[in-house]
């Protein structure tokens, strides 16, 4: 990686629509492929998430089929060591910032400290950006 906020590929994030289909790619992913279930907790509208690790990386499962209007992967997030830098670069380069920085991570089990954003791509796909065990 050649940019001085990147590390690389912090995850992908699917979307199953509903909590059936959220039960049935959980099986899928853990009992099929043999992934672990990193952590799990409920977004602030209720929806269940769901961070699978797959031995070099991540998938975030969601249980919030609306978000499908991306498709079924809802966006590809990037490790980043600032958050707040990169997105004032991404929107002086003209990106529409779709999240704005902030820290999440409170509810999640276990509790972690996350500083995230989102902004899009040029073809409209979502691009995250975290750092995790954020400190202010």
């Amino acid at each position: 990686m050649s940019h001085e906020y990147l590390n690389g590929l912090a995850h992908v994030c699917v979307s199953a629509d509903g909590d059936e289909a959220f039960d049935k790619a959980i099986r899928f992913y853990t009992e099929t492929l043999g992934f672990t279930i990193g952590r799990q907790w409920k977004n602030r509208a209720g929806n269940r998430r769901a961070m699978l690790a797959t031995g070099t990386g991540e998938i975030e499962l969601n249980s919030d089929g609306t978000s499908k209007a991306h498709g079924v992967i809802n966006h590809f997030c990037l490790a980043c060591t600032d958050v707040d830098a990169f997105i004032e670069q991404m929107r002086t380069a003209g990106r529409k910032i779709v999240v704005e920085p902030m820290t999440v991570g409170a509810n999640e089990d276990p509790p972690q400290s996350i500083r995230e954003a989102m902004f899009e791509g040029p073809c409209g796909e979502l691009i995250q950006l975290q750092c995790v065990n954020y400190r202010q």
